[in-house]
């Protein structure tokens, strides 16, 4: 089968927060399949961050984005990929010749508030919110991370059933393929993990009182975060790790007791998915995309703020080692549903899909 031409359009090639990291890691992985010609659109050169072989195309500045289309259709592209809800807005897709396709990590770009009141700043934001809805109707497809963000979009903006895919994200290679790690250096025999980049949405205080209130009396390790990133009343038995690469955060992951996961919002939920990868029972809160990426895989609390729940969780899965063992069993076989492999055949069958509909 001949391979199609995808244009992958990645912003400006810095590497910030989890969705960027997981288009790139797309990038990357289409790059090296033979079912696709990849071609990069980067307002930085291409080469210097995907590697000398890229076949990219370096675009100019954001602020003239009615100049991107002409590059883009002189390509002969079968479709376009714009990576991230941020690009919805900077792009006009219904430019292109090709079909466009964006990828939706979250549902904050289509839920803020608006204002009421009529002055210049109300005008800007309302204005903006109707050019964003405009161009995402453009699209002939959108890729969502979780069918909780699918939902919420057909709730915000009418597209369809017929353009909204739940593709769900991929698991660094990683969590997969290295072998179980010894038990970190300095870390004691048991310990609970809670990864958290924002302490905020992921509600790390609870985390903090649930593993406290415990009679398992497990030290608490955090990744992601510095002591500094903390209460300044935080005491105890806590730890902070910082920020960790996945091939640090799977040695913590393989010895711990658990994961914590208290998070007040998530769409898709990667520390889930990569503890369950590695073995780690987890107990989270039952909110947003946890249900449906967990499915019956970890231990769930209604209430992310109960913190007893929480705590008598915990001491479930650290006491009872029938819960244990099948939880572990449990998330193992979900957690394989997240492989970079399986990944890439739901995206490309879509581009196929959607390129043999349109020609």
């Amino acid at each position: 089968m001949e391979a199609l031409r995808v244009g992958l359009m990645v912003g400006s090639g810095n590497v910030g927060g989890a969705p960027t990291r997981y288009f790139h890691n797309l990038v990357r992985h289409l790059q090296n399949d033979d079912r696709i010609e990849a071609i990069v659109y980067c307002r930085g050169d291409p080469k210097d961050v995907f590697g000398p072989d890229t076949d990219g195309r370096q675009l100019p500045d954001k602020s003239i984005p009615p100049r991107w289309h002409t590059k883009i259709n002189a390509d002969e592209l079968d479709l376009l990929h714009l990576g991230c809800n941020e690009l919805f807005g900077e792009y006009p897709a219904y430019r292109t010749d090709v079909p466009v396709v964006a990828t939706s990590h979250g549902v904050e770009h289509w839920n803020t508030e608006l204002p009421d009141e009529v002055n210049v700043s109300g005008r800007l934001k309302w204005r903006l919110r109707i050019q964003d809805v405009l161009r995402a109707l453009t699209l002939d497809r959108v890729f969502c991370v979780s069918e909780y963000v699918a939902e919420t979009l057909r709730s915000q903006i009418p597209f369809g059933n017929s353009r909204l895919r739940a593709t769900y994200e991929a698991i660094d290679d990683v969590y997969y393929t290295l072998p179980k790690q010894n038990r970190p250096e300095g870390a004691p025999e048991q310990y609970m993990l809670h990864v958290a980049t924002d302490p905020g949405i992921k509600n790390t205080e609870t985390a903090i009182k649930a593993a406290q209130s415990c009679a398992a009396d497990l030290p608490l390790y955090i990744a992601g975060v510095t002591r500094e990133d903390l209460p300044a009343s935080t005491s105890g038995n806590v730890h902070t790790l910082g920020f960790l690469k996945p091939s640090e955060l799977v040695t913590w992951y393989d010895n711990a007791a658990c994961l914590i996961h208290p998070s007040f919002h998530e769409t898709f939920g990667r520390p889930i998915v990569e503890a369950m990868t590695r073995k780690t029972p987890v107990v989270a809160s039952d909110l947003c995309a946890i249900p449906e990426i967990s499915n019956g895989a970890a231990l769930l609390i209604n209430d992310p703020t109960d913190v007893p729940k929480f705590a008598d969780a915990l001491d479930k899965i650290v006491s009872d080692e029938m819960v244990r063992s099948e939880l572990v069993k449990k998330g193992e076989k979900q957690a394989n549903k997240f492989t970079w492999e399986n990944h890439l055949n739901t995206i490309i069958s879509e581009y196929r899909g959607l390129h043999a509909e349109q020609s």
